[in-house]
Formats: C-alpha cells, structure tokens, sequence
C-alpha cells in the first residue's frame, strides 16, 4: 500500500523557546510554555501571541512546566512543576492558577497533595478536580477564604457528579492504560498500553458515550493527537496519522533537522482550515521553534 507523505502547508517560527503546546479549548489558538517564564497563547497561522503571562515570583525558574490542567471554556489554567518528581514532601513542587485571555497576574497555588503527576486525570468544567495515576483519592481546587486549596472530595460526589468521566478513568485504572492527551473540550482520553506486554497500542476513550477504539503499533511515538476518526502518532521526525483499523492513512514529514516536540488538532475557523500543528525545533544551535501546519479534510 502506497502512504501519501504530506509536507507542511504553513510555517510560523516562534520568537521564544517552547517545548509543550497544546490546543487552547474552545478556540484554533494554542497554548505554549514561554521559556522557562511563563505561559503564552498564540496564533499558530500568524504567530501573533494573543495573551502573555509569567509565572508568580514564587514559582521556579528552573524547570518550567512539567504539566498543566485547561478548563474547559479555555478561560483558566493550572500549571505544575514535579521537582523532585514522586517525593510529595519536596519543596521543589510548584502549581500556578493563570486566567487565560485576561490581564489578570498569575497566582501560586498549592502544589496538589498527590505522589506524582505520571497518569494524572482531571476533569474542569464547573472547577478543576483530578487525581494521580487514574485513581481516588480526588481533589478540588477551590478558593477558601480567599486563598486557593485542594479538597479531598468524597468518592460518592465524583459519581454522583462525573459520572461518565468516573467510569472511564475506572477502566483506564483497571486496565492499566497510560494516559498521554487529555481534551476537555472534546472530553477524550488518548491512552497507550502494553509497552511492558510486547504489544503495544495507542487508543482513544470519549468519556461522555465511551466510545473507545485502540490500534497497535511498534511506533516509538513522542506524543499523541486525535481528530476522534484517527490517530496522530509523533516519533522524532514524522507524524504517522493511523485509523482505528491499523491502516495508515499519512505520513507528515517535518523538515530536515527538526525533531517533533508536541503536536494538536485545530478546527476550522473562518479564515483557516481545519489543521494539524506540530511544534518542531533544530537539533542544532541555534535552537528555532517553529509551528508546523498540515491541512486536514482537503
């Protein structure tokens, strides 16, 4: 079977360094790291930053961001820094609550009383609640008297309230799978399993019909994208997009001396088709990061 190879329709070089995007919900903008300083929201056709801001004076400068939970209106985000990874005792851990689109300055939170961020579900419609490693015990964010905290929620609440999402994350616990994308807007999980089994897959769970296929591959995949009819499987220098049959439907190749660092599906807007960005940097100094954007459904 012949793979059609499909080069970048658009380029946009970015002015800072970032190595995490993803899609911005309820919106075809994206959200990258901005160094190690902060978080920025970006146009991805024009590079044009709609929205800028730094992490609070209190929050490291020496690690970035590890993590981060996106409401689902796309107006708040949380940002996490490990530090010292499972050691929940280490001073090194940092959380910072941003309020996208808005002049708002960033304020820092407590650090989630979790082992580590390694399979960590949420959900945030009304309020951020999540977990660690896909089980309870679960926390909220909430202001209390003024300041920011994490309260331990009764399991019965989360059933009683998330029900759908509840019985997704149970399977994805149950049967071991990894968790790599979360897509609020959407309300999808994108998981892999069995990479200590042989065979391994890369699968998609929609939360609200649990609706969920898997697809095997030997692919040494660094990140995961889905458009819900197939799956965008990033290794260092391509971008294997495969259906739930196993067929691969594209390869999208990136330029000669860039490697792949995160990657998302953008809707259609307007003035732009719908899209698949795929953030790339050089190997070599000087580093350039750019947006690459392959059109979809054309």
């Amino acid at each position: 079977m012949i793979v059609n190879t499909i080069l970048p329709h658009h380029t946009t070089v970015l002015d800072t360094y970032s190595y995490r995007m993803q899609r911005c919900p309820n919106s075809a903008l994206v959200l990258l790291n901005d160094e190690l300083v902060g978080v920025k929201l970006v146009d991805p056709w024009s590079g044009v930053v709609r929205w800028r801001e730094a992490y609070p004076p209190s929050y490291t400068p020496l690690g970035g961001t590890d993590m981060w939970c996106l409401a689902q209106d796309g107006t708040q985000l949380v940002a996490f820094f490990e530090g010292d990874g499972e050691d929940p005792t280490s001073t090194d851990r940092f959380a910072a609550w941003f309020a996208v689109h808005s002049e708002q300055p960033a304020q820092e939170i407590p650090f989630p009383p979790i082992r580590r961020l390694h399979n960590l579900i949420y959900i945030w419609d009304d309020e951020l609640i999540l977990a660690s490693d896909r089980v309870p015990p679960f926390y909220a964010l909430r202001g209390i008297n003024g300041d920011w905290q994490f309260i331990q929620l009764h399991i019965i609440y989360t059933r009683q309230h998330y029900g759908d999402w509840r019985t997704a994350t149970a399977f994805l616990g149950r049967t071991g799978r990894n968790i790599q994308h979360i897509d609020q807007e959407k309300q999808f999980f994108l998981y892999s399993e069995g990479w200590q089994k042989g065979v391994r897959r890369v699968g998609y769970l929609h939360w609200p019909t649990q609706v969920q296929w898997s697809v095997q591959t030997d692919l040494p995949w660094r990140g995961l994208a889905s458009d819900g009819q197939q799956m965008f499987v990033a290794v260092k220098e391509a971008v294997h997009a495969l259906t739930p049959d196993g067929t691969t439907a594209a390869i999208y190749a990136i330029p000669e001396g860039y490697r792949v660092y995160d990657l998302d599906v953008l809707p259609a807007t307007a003035t732009d088709p719908a899209a698949l960005v795929v953030l790339a940097q050089t190997l070599a100094s000087p580093v350039q990061t750019k947006l690459l954007l392959y059109h979809l459904n054309r």
